[in-house]
C-alpha cells in the first residue's frame, strides 16, 4: 500500500487522552472512494494493532500524497501529543493486490 515514495507513511497517534488516531498518507489511495479506503485500512490495521490499541482508535483519515499536501498544515487530524506505533504499509500485503 506505501511503496517508493517518501511521502507515504502511516501515522498512529494519541488525539485526545485515550484516543487513537491513524493518518494514512499513499498513493495507494488515488482514485479509490472513501468507503472503500475506509475498508481497506481497517482491515489493514485489524490485522496489526493490538486488541487494545484498536478500542482506542476511533479515526481512520486516508490521503493520497496529493490530498494530504493540501490539509497537513491546517488538519483536523494535529495531535495533542504523539504515540509511535509499528505500523507498516507495503506493496506485499494483500489488501494492495486486491
Amino acid at each position: 500500500m506505501v511503496k517508493g515514495n517518501a511521502g507515504n507513511h502511516v501515522d498512529v497517534f494519541e488525539s485526545q487522552p485515550g484516543n487513537l488516531r491513524a493518518k494514512v498518507v499513499s498513493d495507494f489511495f488515488k482514485g479509490i472512494g472513501v468507503s472503500e479506503r475506509q475498508e481497506r485500512i481497517w482491515a489493514y490495521l485489524n490485522e496489526r494493532l493490538s486488541e487494545e490499541q484498536l478500542r482506542r482508535l476511533y479515526g481512520v483519515h486516508p490521503y493520497d500524497v496529493a490530498e494530504y499536501a493540501m490539509v497537513s498544515p491546517v488538519s483536523s487530524t494535529t495531535a495533542t501529543s504523539s504515540v509511535s506505533y509499528p505500523v507498516r504499509l507495503d506493496e506485499n500485503d494483500s489488501e494492495a493486490s486486491e
